[in-house]
C-alpha cells in the first residue's frame, strides 16, 4: 500500500473527528435553547481494500447524525404541558373573578346584602323615623349599584376571552401552516435517506408543542426507527405526519386546513372546513389547552342576548340575574302588600297590584292605581 494511501486513511480520521467536534460544539452552543435536541455522530469504517492475506481497512466516516431523542417521553412531556397551560388559564380568570367576590364578610357583594337586611330591619323597627328611610335608600342603591357593576365586570371578562380567543386561535392557524411547510421541507431534505433534517424536526417539534399547549389536538406519526449506536439509543418517527381537531383532520403532512373563527351574538366559535368547504362547529368539542380553558371559563352556549348560559362565567351572570330578580320580586311584594288605602285592627285589605320596576312610580300613584 503507497504512503499517499496511509495518509489517506489518517486523513479520513481528521475529518471525521472534526465533524463529530463540529457536532459537540453545536450541542454546547444550544445548552440553553429549550427547542434542541441533542445529536449524536455516529462513525462507520470505510470499505476496506482487499488484499493477500487479508482486507486492510481504508478509514472511517461520519455515516449518520441523528437526534438523541425518545419520542414517547417528548410526547408525555408536552401532554404534560398542554395540562399545565391548560389549567394556568383557567387559574388566571379564576383569580380574576374571585376578586369581585370576595369570600370576606366586611368587604363586596356579601357586605352589601348584610347591610341592605340590616337596614330593612332597622327600619321595620323605626317606620317613622326619616334619617332610616334615608339610610335605607342609600344602602339599596349601595346594593344595586355593585350588582351592576359586578355585571359589567363579568362582561368585560368575557370580552377579553373572546379577544384572546381571536389571538389564540390565529396563532394556532400559523402553526398549522409552518408545520405543513416543515413537513414538505424535511421530505425534500431526507429524500435521499441519508441526511437527517434534525433542526426542521427540532422546530416542527417545537410547533406542534406548542399547538398542543393551544389546542387538544390529535398528532398521528408512522415509521418508528429505533437507533442503537455506541451504547444510546433513541426513536423517532420518520414517515407520515397528521394532526387532527374533534375527529377533522387539520394537516396531512405537507397540507393544512385552517380553523373557521365563526361569530355568533359577539362571541368566537371554532369551526373547521370540510373538504366540500361546508363548516364544522366544534366549539363544544374542544376542551384542552389555552382555548379550551378559555371556552370552559366562558361558555359555549348563548342566549338571545349573547350571554353566555353555561361555562363559569354563564353561571355567574345566571346565579347574579337570579339574585337580583329575586330580590326585586321579593322586596316589592313586601312593598304590595303595606301599599293598603285603609289598615284596620284584625282587619288586613287586599294588596293592591303594582308592577314590578318601581323605578318611575311614586308612593302616592300607588293609591290610584
Amino acid at each position: 500500500m503507497a504512503i499517499s494511501t496511509s495518509f489517506s486513511t489518517a486523513l479520513t480520521g481528521l475529518k471525521a473527528h472534526q465533524t463529530a467536534l463540529d457536532v459537540t460544539s453545536n450541542n454546547i452552543s444550544n445548552a440553553s435553547n429549550p427547542d434542541y435536541v441533542r445529536e449524536r455522530a455516529v462513525f462507520s469504517t470505510l470499505s476496506p481494500i482487499n488484499s493477500i492475506p487479508g482486507d486492510i481497512g481504508a478509514g472511517v466516516e461520519i455515516s449518520s447524525i441523528y437526534r438523541i431523542r425518545d419520542t414517547f417521553l417528548f410526547n408525555r412531556y408536552i401532554s404534560a404541558s398542554a395540562a399545565y397551560s391548560n389549567l394556568n388559564t383557567q387559574e388566571q380568570y379564576l383569580k380574576e373573578i374571585a376578586t369581585y367576590f370576595p369570600d370576606v364578610t366586611d368587604n363586596g357583594l356579601y357586605k352589601d346584602i348584610t347591610d341592605f337586611f340590616n337596614a330593612w330591619q332597622t327600619f321595620a323597627n323605626n317606620p317613622n323615623d326619616g334619617s332610616v328611610k334615608v339610610d335605607l335608600a342609600a344602602k339599596t342603591m349601595a346594593l344595586t349599584d355593585n350588582i351592576k357593576t359586578l355585571k359589567g365586570k363579568l362582561e368585560d371578562i368575557k370580552k377579553n376571552i373572546n379577544d384572546s380567543l381571536n389571538s389564540k386561535l390565529t396563532e394556532a392557524n400559523n402553526i398549522l401552516k409552518q408545520i405543513a411547510e416543515l413537513n414538505k421541507e424535511i421530505t425534500a431534505h431526507e429524500a435521499n435517506n441519508k441526511s437527517n433534517a434534525n433542526e426542521l424536526r427540532d422546530k416542527r417539534d417545537a410547533l406542534e408543542k406548542r399547538l398542543k399547549e393551544l389546542l387538544d389536538v390529535k398528532v398521528y406519526k408512522s415509521g418508528i426507527v429505533s437507533k442503537n449506536a455506541q451504547g444510546a439509543e433513541t426513536i423517532d418517527y420518520e414517515k407520515d405526519y397528521q394532526i387532527s381537531l374533534g375527529g377533522y383532520p387539520l394537516v396531512d403532512n405537507s397540507t393544512y386546513h385552517k380553523l373557521s373563527i365563526e361569530s355568533l351574538n359577539a362571541n368566537l366559535m371554532i369551526g373547521i372546513e370540510k373538504q366540500d368547504h361546508t363548516v364544522v362547529d366544534i366549539t363544544k368539542s374542544i376542551r384542552g389547552g389555552e382555548i379550551g380553558a378559555l371556552l370552559l371559563i366562558r361558555g359555549d352556549e348563548f342566549n338571545s342576548s349573547g350571554n353566555p348560559i353555561n361555562g363559569t362565567l354563564g353561571n355567574l351572570m345566571i346565579s347574579l340575574d337570579a339574585f337580583a330578580n329575586g330580590l326585586i320580586r321579593s322586596v316589592n311584594s313586601i312593598y304590595s302588600y303595606s301599599a293598603q288605602e285603609s289598615v284596620e285592627t284584625d282587619n288586613i285589605n287586599s294588596p293592591n297590584t303594582i308592577p314590578a320596576d318601581l323605578k318611575n312610580i311614586s308612593l302616592d300613584s300607588l293609591y290610584s292605581m
